[in-house]
């Protein structure tokens, strides 16, 4: 599996030592440079380093094709079951340490064979603990150490954010994968089983019963409107109610299969609502879910304003700021819309922060 990594990367790898050393011997920079420069090559020459760098590998080489596959078109449902094989797969070599340990000790083999010319190499194992309290074998329980603590922790975490953003949702993404068009045939086929409880509960405004027949029409209607032919639309209206047995629905999901834009996606639904003035009647009970589905944030939107907001939030006047006040403030401002609804209960909050310490109550009277 990281046969590749081992070779290519390990020629980077040594050239960016040999630069580090080559820094280290010149006498053209100064004290400061070589100090920093010698830092890195130990940090860099450590088989722990080298071990986490590959355990974060493998880790995205899993994620990567899920987050490739951020798209326009994309299929929900698709994208859900990748989701869900990487969740698989994560969990799979999650304690597969053995397996990172190979590849390290592999990628070192490979590294020093070319650093043999500037006398420097990286360790092939694990440092010992130098304390009195450690055991003789002191590689190994260095090695046992590092993969309950770094290893084991780091896929733990990992899984336990998919788990939490995505495998809880697979009900709710099955019902918005069937507002998508390319899905349209396959409930035409069993229009019984479409439900929509979760997005009713996200729009309760519509009627869900109403909602779950003006969708199965939108279906059996998207072909046509599609083509622009909406001239017919009394005529495909009739010619769906109509269909009351199963073989009528599944000869039309059929044929929609055969005509509908395999490029189509829940915008080119919504576009074609908004634009031609359906939710005005026609699907007046389809224009309020499509805009809530196709406005909801993509899965690196949030990594994204964290990143925004910490860049505005620690400034060079804030470098000391403790990580508990620094998620505490960026929580205020990515939530701004939560923090500004309970400005009514300010009192509140300002009786409940004067009680933590005798100095906070006694300023509070002021």
């Amino acid at each position: 599996m990281f046969g590749s990594y081992t070779d290519q990367s390990s020629e980077f790898y040594s050239d960016l030592l040999i630069i580090l050393q080559q820094v280290i011997e010149a006498s053209d920079f100064n004290g400061s440079d070589r100090y920093e420069a010698q830092k890195l090559s130990e940090n860099f020459r450590k088989f722990e380093t080298i071990s986490m760098a590959f355990t974060f590998i493998r880790i995205f080489d899993i994620t990567t094709p899920v987050s490739d596959y951020q798209t326009s078109g994309l299929n929900i449902m698709q994208a859900w079951r990748m989701i869900n094989k990487a969740t698989e797969n994560v969990e799979k070599i999650s304690r597969d340490f053995s397996g990172i340990f190979e590849t390290a000790f592999n990628f070192v083999v490979y590294a020093n064979l070319k650093l043999q010319d500037v006398n420097i190499s990286a360790p092939k194992s694990f440092s010992t603990i130098k304390s009195s309290r450690s055991a003789p074998e002191g590689i190994t329980n260095q090695k046992i150490n590092f993969e309950v603590s770094y290893h084991n922790a780091v896929t733990d975490v990992v899984l336990s954010c998919m788990r939490a953003r995505f495998s809880s949702l697979e009900k709710l993404y099955k019902q918005i994968s069937c507002f998508d068009p390319n899905r349209f045939s396959e409930i035409l086929k069993s229009p019984q089983n479409v439900e929509l409880g979760l997005i009713a509960n996200a729009v309760p405004e519509i009627d869900r019963v109403a909602r779950q027949g003006d969708l199965i029409s939108f279906a059996l209607s998207y072909k046509d409107l599609n083509k622009g032919l909406l001239e017919n639309m009394n005529d495909i209206e009739n010619d769906s109610d109509s269909l009351e047995s199963e073989e009528e629905y599944t000869e039309v999901a059929e044929s929609s299969a055969k005509t509908t834009c395999k490029n189509c996606s829940l915008s080119c639904a919504f576009t074609l609502i908004s634009e031609y003035r359906l939710c005005a009647a026609a699907y007046e009970n389809l224009y309020a879910p499509y805009k809530f589905i196709v406005t909801l944030s993509v899965t690196q939107c949030t990594c994204e304003t964290c990143f925004s907001k910490q860049r505005l939030l620690k400034t060079r006047l804030r470098t000391s700021l403790t990580q508990n006040n620094l998620e505490s403030l960026m929580l205020v401002a990515i939530e701004k819309d939560i923090a500004m609804k309970i400005k009514s209960n300010k009192d509140k909050i300002i009786d409940k922060t004067a009680e933590s310490s005798a100095d906070m109550s006694t300023m509070s009277l002021l």
